[in-house]
């Protein structure tokens, strides 16, 4: 999709996150692969505040690629029916009771809206963060 090609990066806000990983929106060929790689479902959508320019179109995308099964969500049919689709990364059981943190056997994991299970209270697109 990149390889051999000239791309153009678009900065959020932040240069680098908390690792110093660069952060950036990537284009080629006026084509947002960010967006591309989300809805191939090669790409969990997750937002990191204050970089959230493109955060809701890119949750929109996922649901699309999740109800499509598309790429991860195609290799299980069944437990991406019976998963809450607010948690991509983890199985949070659609009809499951009342959970907190301590229950999920996963730290940090993305969430999308709506939370109905409140996992990530400060709405910063992590779950059970702190």
């Amino acid at each position: 999709m990149v390889e051999g090609k000239t791309a153009r990066m678009e900065l959020d806000v932040s240069s680098t996150d908390r690792f110093d990983r660069l952060l950036r929106y990537v284009y080629v060929d006026d084509e947002m692969v960010n967006a591309r790689l989300i809805s191939g479902g090669f790409a969990v959508a997750s937002a990191f505040p204050p970089d959230t320019k493109f955060a809701g179109r890119f949750e929109n995308i996922q649901i699309q690629a999740m109800e499509n099964r598309r790429g991860a969500w195609a290799s299980s049919p069944v437990l991406a029916e019976a998963c809450d689709p607010s948690y991509p990364t983890i199985c949070v059981p659609q009809d499951a009771e009342p959970m907190t943190c301590k229950e999920i056997p996963s730290n940090l994991f993305p969430t999308l809206r709506p939370d109905a299970y409140s996992f990530n209270p400060d709405d910063n697109g992590l779950g059970c963060d702190g």
